[in-house]
Formats: structure tokens, C-alpha cells, sequence
């Protein structure tokens, strides 16, 4: 009411979609559309509100996203990033963080086109086997936008970086109530209501700019992750706890614009081991199926990192207690790796070593024994008796022949 100048029965009026105030002819002609755009939208939203809490909200802040628009472009630079990631609680400093690497990167004048990393983790039950790898094929790490130097990006580190504009922007937004902003430890949290977060995609872009700031949200955070340095040191997880929820909202909306972002992988796959490291193995199951559901789609079936990504999922599911999903899984990877890699490939040994420790923890021993041996043996040619995994893997089939002979 406030921002469109309207009493309150006039509000209600468009709340009621039966009438419009009585504003000059561009505005009404602009609140009409965006009252039935944003009505058709709602109804097919999922959320746990009430229609008239639904209406309510739209109404509310419809005129203000309008008057934003014009009155604070930094305002809606920051809501353009903020509205595609988990609106409980956003961290300003998760995006300072990302963009600090940025401008490193920019400083040094060696923007980085990674080649795109292939982890490479074995989880068994006991979580003793650990390895990250790197694949050689150099792959685009997004889709057809062009992300560095495009001056979005651009737009937003200059923002992030002066905090007199960061601090305005985020004012303009508390001041029309489409945020709510606390501090924790120094730190400033942006809480936005999960209708408005819907709004803000609907509002501030169009459907193709859409796509680009989620690029662009993507790379930062994506940036801002690895700057954490050890992901996987109990020491780092406060600071990698405050990153998964964005990670799995971004990698959840580049699934539903069927992005073909392959950073956002590469931070899910780092997310997923820091929730198998935390023991959230339920979790880590969830993100680890959306990460191969979207492997396939972008890099195909038997792709190294969606092989790659199978084995983990199997992993986890072990850890969860699911032997025979994780068996099927073991064995599928194994199959497609021996085919495309070959019997002796490093990779193809992993999948080799994976099952066997998961028919050693089941105690079926004589089926782990003959693939024990394999797995021995192989590792021997090719990383040498004195190489810790091949160390491990003697002293895994070392303790299963005791058990199975009854020894302690």
C-alpha cells in the first residue's frame, strides 16, 4: 500500500481480482497482467499455504518488485542471485567469498577453464579407502552463456566488493519487506519467504535471463566452495556446512531448466562427500541419485565421472545398509568399466575392490575370495606392493580369510 499509494479496500479489490485501483493507466495495465500471470503461476506451486495467504502475499509485493526494478538496480542484482538459492538462510559471505576468487583469478590474469575434475571416492563401510582423481577431458563447464567476462558477473563482484553499495542494496530490500536480514558471528543472513523467493524468479528476468543468473549464482558459489581448500578435514566443516544447502538448491533448479553446468556437478559431488564424511548418509544418497540422473543427461551413460558417480551411490547405499541395491550397482559399474577401460584400468580395480569389501562385510566369503585375489593382484602390477591402497586391499583380504576361518 505503501509503495502504490492504494487504500486498503482498494488492495483488496485486486485481492478479490474484481477490480483495479484507481492508478494511472500504465500502472493498471501493468498490475493487471502481472496480477494474472502471477495467479496462473501460484496455482500450479507447490507450497503449504492457504489461497487467500497465497493472494495475499502477491498482492503485497508485487508493487514493490515493480518499483524496485527502477529505483535500486543493486537491490535486484543481489535478489537475482539470492532467489535461486535456499531462502532459510543465505550467507552474504558464501558470495564474498566466491567473488574474492574471482578477482584473484583476474589479478593473476589466468581465469581458470578447469578441466573437469572426476572424484573418484571409495566409501566402504568403514570409510578406509578414500580417492580423488583427475579425468583429462577438457569439457565446457557451462552452457551456451558465456560466463566470465560477461558483465552480470561483473556487476556482481563490483557489488559484493564495495560494502557501502551491499549495504544500501540490502537496506532497499529490508525497507520494502522482501527480505529479512540477521547476524550470526559477524556474518549476514538474508531470509527470504518462500513465496516471494518464487516471485522473485518470476519477476526479475525473463525466462532466458533466468538461466544466466543461475549460471552466474552457480559460478559463484561453485568458487567460493573451493576456496575452502580441505573439504573433507573435520576442521573445514562449519565452514562447508554453510554452502550444501545452496549447492542442492542450484543443482535442483539447473535440473528443472535442464542446464547443462557441469560446475554445478563438480560442487554437488564435493557436497555429496561432505555429507558421507558427516555420516548423512540419507542425504548424500538423495544428491548422489540427482548427480548421476544428470550425469547421464549431460555427459552420457559411460562417461569416467558417471561411472564415477555410480560407485559412489553404491557406497553410500552400503553405508545405509542397502547390500543388495549397492551389490547391483557395484557390479553394473564394474561390467560397463571393464568394457569401455578394461580389465586392468585403475578404475575398473576400484569397482574390483568395492565389491569385494561388500561381500567380505555381508560374510560371503567365498564369493569375496576369488575377487579379493583379483583385486590384489592387480594392484600389485599396477601401483606396486608397497602402495598404500595396495597395502589396504592385502590386509582387507588378509582379515577375511581369518573370519572365515573362524579366527579372530
Amino acid at each position: 500500500m505503501k509503495e502504490t499509494g492504494n487504500s486498503p479496500r482498494e488492495m483488496l479489490d485486486v485481492y478479490q481480482g474484481d477490480k483495479i485501483p484507481e492508478v494511472s493507466k500504465r500502472n493498471r495495465q501493468q498490475l493487471r497482467a502481472n496480477g494474472r500471470l502471477i495467479r496462473a503461476q501460484i496455482l500450479s506451486w507447490e507450497n503449504d499455504l492457504s489461497r487467500h495467504e497465497e493472494k495475499s502475499v502477491v498482492v503485497t509485493f508485487i508493487p514493490a518488485l515493480n518499483r524496485i526494478q527502477h529505483t535500486a538496480p543493486d537491490a535486484v542484482t543481489l535478489l537475482r542471485i539470492f532467489c535461486f538459492c535456499d531462502p532459510e538462510g543465505i550467507p552474504i559471505s558464501i558470495f564474498q567469498q566466491g567473488c574474492n576468487a574471482l578477482y584473484q583469478e583476474d589479478r593473476d590474469k589466468s581465469p581458470r577453464t578447469r578441466a573437469m575434475r572426476e572424484l573418484k571416492v571409495f566409501r566402504s563401510l568403514r570409510h578406509l579407502i578414500k580417492r580423488v582423481s583427475s579425468g583429462s577431458q577438457q569439457k565446457s563447464r557451462h552452457g551456451t552463456f558465456q560466463i566470465y567476462g560477461n558483465n552480470k558477473l561483473e556487476a556482481v563482484k563490483d557489488l559484493l566488493q564495495s560494502r557501502i553499495r551491499l549495504s544500501k542494496a540490502i537496506q532497499e530490500i529490508q525497507r520494502l519487506s522482501l527480505a529479512a536480514q540477521t547476524v550470526e558471528d559477524t556474518d549476514r543472513i538474508i531470509r527470504i519467504h518462500d513465496l516471494v523467493h518464487f516471485l522473485l524468479r518470476s519477476k526479475l528476468m525473463t525466462d532466458e535471463e533466468r538461466g544466466q543468473w543461475l549460471e552466474i549464482a552457480i559460478c559463484i558459489v561453485d568458487k567460493g566452495f573451493e576456496e575452502i581448500g580441505d573439504r573433507r578435514s573435520p576442521q573445514n566443516w562449519s565452514q562447508c556446512d554453510r554452502f550444501i544447502s545452496h549447492i542442492e538448491s542450484l543443482e535442483g533448479f539447473a535440473k528443472q531448466y535442464r542446464l547443462g553446468n557441469i560446475e554445478i556437478l563438480d560442487a554437488s559431488t564435493w557436497a555429496a562427500v561432505y555429507l558421507i564424511d558427516c555420516g548423512l548418509y540419507d542425504k548424500a544418497a538423495m544428491l548422489n541419485k540427482q548427480i548421476l540422473e544428470r550425469q547421464k543427461n549431460i555427459l552420457g551413460k559411460k562417461h569416467p565421472s558417471t561411472l564415477t558417480s555410480m560407485n559412489n551411490l553404491a557406497g553410500v547405499l552400503a553405508s545405509l545398509g542397502k547390500y543388495g541395491e549397492a551389490e547391483g550397482i557395484y557390479r553394473q559399474t564394474l561390467a560397463l568399466r571393464e568394457s569401455i577401460l578394461g580389465k586392468k584400468h585403475p578404475d575398473t580395480l576400484v569397482s574390483v575392490y568395492c565389491l569385494a569389501y561388500l561381500l567380505h562385510s555381508v560374510k560371503r566369503y567365498k564369493d569375496a575370495e576369488l575377487i579379493y585375489q583379483r583385486a590384489c593382484a592387480g594392484y600389485k602390477v599396477t601401483l606396486g606392493d608397497s602402495h598404500p591402497t595396495t597395502t589396504a586391499c592385502l590386509q582387507h583380504y588378509s582379515s577375511m580369510c581369518r573370519e572365515a576361518n573362524g579366527e579372530s
